[in-house]
């Protein structure tokens, strides 16, 4: 399963197809919930957000799924923020809603600096 943690780096690397690399990621973790490069994947899906809504919530969920230590959010809570608002503003329900529930998620989990993507 490690090989396929290490698909992070591929995926920010840029030199693969957008779409395929996200639903690759998407695969990856599904199996995983793990992956390497955490930190450039959060802001890459925070970056791609407005395309892809629902493939890069789901990505961070699983990523968030997986962060047994809870380390994941140290360092990118700024592109954690600006992917679950794209997704929460994307006229797509598959994704504003998970994306809801995320959020209250990480709240209830500790995370309070979520709570003003509530707010808006």
């Amino acid at each position: 399963m490690k090989e396929l943690a290490n698909f992070g780096y591929w995926f920010v690397s840029g030199k693969f197809e957008e779409r395929w690399a996200l639903e690759t990621l998407l695969s990856a973790l599904r199996l995983t919930k793990k992956t390497e490069s955490e930190m450039a994947i959060v802001k890459r899906l925070a970056e791609i957000c407005p395309q892809y809504p629902v493939a890069c919530l789901s990505c961070f969920r699983l990523m968030i799924e997986g962060d047994r230590e809870r380390w994941l959010l140290v360092g990118v809570e700024d592109d954690a923020r600006r992917l679950l608002r794209s997704a929460l503003d994307s006229n797509q329900p598959d994704a504003a809603l998970p994306a809801r529930r995320l959020v209250e998620d990480l709240i209830a989990k500790g995370h309070f600096g979520f709570r003003t993507l509530l707010a808006e």
